[in-house]
């Protein structure tokens, strides 16, 4: 009887633990699969994450409020209070 008892045990353990890594691996790969601009292509592999027409690379106001990069408080889409 004991031995029953411990194996359900230990097969009950076993699932949480599957379950929670599987959780926790979804988790992970919401938070790293931010697209700012919601053309289903990860901010980090877009070309253009704000959806501007502008490639990133040439891209001086990132944030598209008309104020350049340089010379914005907010740029990086945190409002300074």
């Amino acid at each position: 009887m004991f031995v029953k008892t411990l194996k359900m045990t230990g097969l009950r353990l076993l699932s949480i633990l599957l379950l929670f890594s599987f959780l926790l691996l979804i988790l992970v790969s919401v938070v790293q699969a931010r697209d700012s601009d919601g053309d289903g292509i990860a901010d980090e592999d877009d070309l253009d994450d704000d959806n501007d027409g502008i490639p990133d690379t040439e891209d001086l106001d990132d944030d598209n409020d008309g104020i350049p990069d340089v010379d914005d408080d907010d740029w990086l889409g945190h409002d300074e209070m």
